[in-house]
């Protein structure tokens, strides 16, 4: 899409009524100017991806792509690489490679499994089972490496190999986070607008946002998503839309924020010259993704001074999002180290132990969208607890601050933990909060003596760790000595302490090195750089400032107020709940 296309995205129509699965085929099926009779080869795709920005600001760019179409099919049965293995590989190192374990769900299952057991979970057992040929259209390894924003799957009925009957957006951000919306005729396809109809478009959709991929935007919102079938076109064609509704005007039209478009014309099957022709024309246009983003998210944070919003914890699953766009998070923020270490140290240690001393059922649900719950401790006579972890990175708090109830009190506020459950004693509470406290606290009083002493000591001088200031209230300190974590895991070895260590001092590095980096973001919506000054107002019950109420630009302040306000509610509710938690359980 050229840059004179944004007037068009701008002023396109938006209709969220449904259409039959009947309507959209005899729509693919009108333009017969860009049918073919035979389905696309797999083949190499030479195109552009352009991104177009006018909300608040104007902003654009268009930089070439290599992708790789294949039949799924055909790439597990090797008819896909005509091309010398050292040239173009499946499983296998190469020039450009493809790799089962680099899609989708995590593990070296086949593609076409993977695929098929999405739109099973998406869309149904019967929708899954009538996909015939799956086209995927990816950015290839190139000597090893790739980052796919967008991956494409086009999944064709087996009784009407023409007939699309489902498009699979894979959707991964520079986190390392992965999404699959799921574009179903039969539930989210909309009307084509008539200019998009014109530019060859067959197959219109509208998706509810529900993933983080841009800082400059939060996830509310729409996509109308646009797209063809290569098989029909002899091309790839994709375009994204964006629009968010109007905080200052809940009846308003969605507002148009950005247009996000993909297209290939050039088509090069899969032979040993084109494979050579396109990496000596584009040698590095793999590895140029990445630093093209920052480059661009440099000129939007600082040249224009646009809103920066901190990614959030994926959604969970059932939340309405979810289902308006057949979608789901596949792959969370992957934990660190120290985060692991915590996990299975000291949760599934002492906080198990605990938990079955008091007679309360502990279920961890991890932060992996696609893990099961981890039942820790089976007795329930005093109640049931349910952890749903939101963020991985909730456990190293609790290794880094000098108390852990210190870190659970971190997690919890800044929402990176979930508590339920329900209480089964005879108490004034039913606060499943109260129970995760009790546990917690006990955990600590059952400390092992001689355990963790390097640790301790070592901990007294490092910045960001025993230094942190407690936000407790002082009385209610007194009733609980502080201990870390390190002296709550029994039969900790020297060699043990000296890992951990290593993990703490890590782990604080990286942090202060992302506060340095990102502190130059001075337009933080709600910034996590300042949530331990805010945990100090609450406790002092002071007031907190939503920023986008003292911004000299005025630049896109409805969405920065609203999802300043919605996240200090959230978070001063987060506070209140852990406050009175904690004057129960230290009454």
């Amino acid at each position: 899409m050229a840059v004179g296309d944004t007037k068009t995205a701008t002023a396109t129509t938006r209709s969220a009524s449904p259409v039959s699965v009947a309507s959209i085929k005899s729509v693919a099926a009108a333009p017969a100017q860009h049918q073919q009779q035979q389905p696309l080869p797999n083949c190499l795709l030479v195109g552009t991806t352009t991104h177009a920005r006018v909300h608040p600001r104007r902003r654009a760019f268009t930089y070439p792509v290599v992708y790789v179409a294949v039949d799924v099919d055909d790439l597990a049965a090797g008819r896909a690489l005509p091309a010398h293995p050292r040239l173009f590989g499946y499983n296998q190192h190469a020039l450009y490679a493809l790799w089962d374990r680099d899609y989708l769900t995590a593990g070296e299952a086949p593609i076409r499994a993977k695929a098929v057991g999405v739109l099973r979970d998406q869309i149904g057992a019967a929708a899954a089972a009538s996909v015939g040929r799956i086209v995927m259209v990816t950015t290839p390894r190139c000597v090893g490496y790739a980052f796919n924003p967008l991956t494409v799957y086009y999944c064709y009925l087996a009784s009407d190999p023409a007939a699309l009957r489902a498009v699979i957006l894979e959707v991964n951000n520079t986190f390392g986070e992965r999404h699959v919306y799921v574009c179903d005729p039969a539930h989210n396809a909309v009307g084509v607008p008539s200019a998009a109809a014109g530019a060859g478009y067959t197959h219109a959709f509208q998706v509810a946002r529900a993933f983080h991929v841009s800082p400059f935007n939060t996830r509310k919102g729409v996509y109308d998503v646009l797209t063809l079938s290569p098989d029909a076109a002899g091309r790839l064609a994709v375009k994204l839309t964006m629009h968010v509704p109007d905080e200052r005007d809940p009846a308003a039209p969605l507002r148009t924020v950005l247009t996000a478009d993909l297209r290939a014309r050039t088509v090069r099957p899969l032979t040993s010259a084109n494979v050579l022709q396109t990496f000596a024309e584009y040698p590095v246009t793999v590895f140029l993704t990445i630093p093209r983003v920052l480059r661009q998210a440099w000129g939007l944070a600082f040249d224009q001074k646009l809103w920066v919003y901190a990614r959030p914890p994926i959604l969970a699953p059932g939340s309405p999002a979810l289902f308006q766009g057949r979608a789901r998070t596949i792959r969370a923020l992957p934990a660190s180290p120290l985060a692991k270490w915590v996990e299975a140290r000291l949760v599934a240690g002492a906080w198990r132990a605990a938990a079955q001393e008091l007679g309360i059922r502990l279920v961890v649900v991890p932060a992996d969208p696609l893990a099961d719950p981890v039942v820790l401790s089976e007795s329930g006579a005093a109640g049931e607890v349910v952890v749903r972890v939101r963020e991985a990175e909730a456990w190293e708090q609790l290794a880094l601050y000098a108390d852990p109830v210190q870190g659970l009190l971190h997690a919890y506020v800044a929402g990176d933990l979930e508590v339920h459950g329900v209480s089964t004693t005879t108490g004034p509470s039913a606060d499943p909060l109260v129970l995760l406290l009790r546990i917690a606290l006990a955990a600590a009083a059952a400390r092992t003596s001689n355990a963790g002493r390097l640790v301790g000591l070592v901990r007294r001088v490092l910045p960001g760790s025993a230094a942190r200031a407690a936000v407790l209230p002082t009385k209610q300190q007194q009733w609980h000595v502080a201990v870390g974590a390190e002296a709550q895991v029994a039969g900790l070895t020297w060699r043990d302490q000296v890992h951990l260590l290593r993990l703490i001092v890590v782990a604080l590095v990286v942090g202060a090195v992302a506060r340095a980096y990102f502190a130059r973001m001075a337009k933080f919506a709600w910034s996590p750089l300042g949530f331990p000054d805010r945990l100090a107002a609450y406790a002092a019950g002071r007031d907190v400032a939503v920023p986008a109420d003292n911004d000299p630009d005025r630049l896109g302040d409805d969405q920065a107020e609203a999802h300043g306000t919605e996240a200090r509610k959230a978070e001063q509710a987060r506070w209140n709940a852990f406050a009175a938690a904690w004057r129960e359980v230290t009454a």
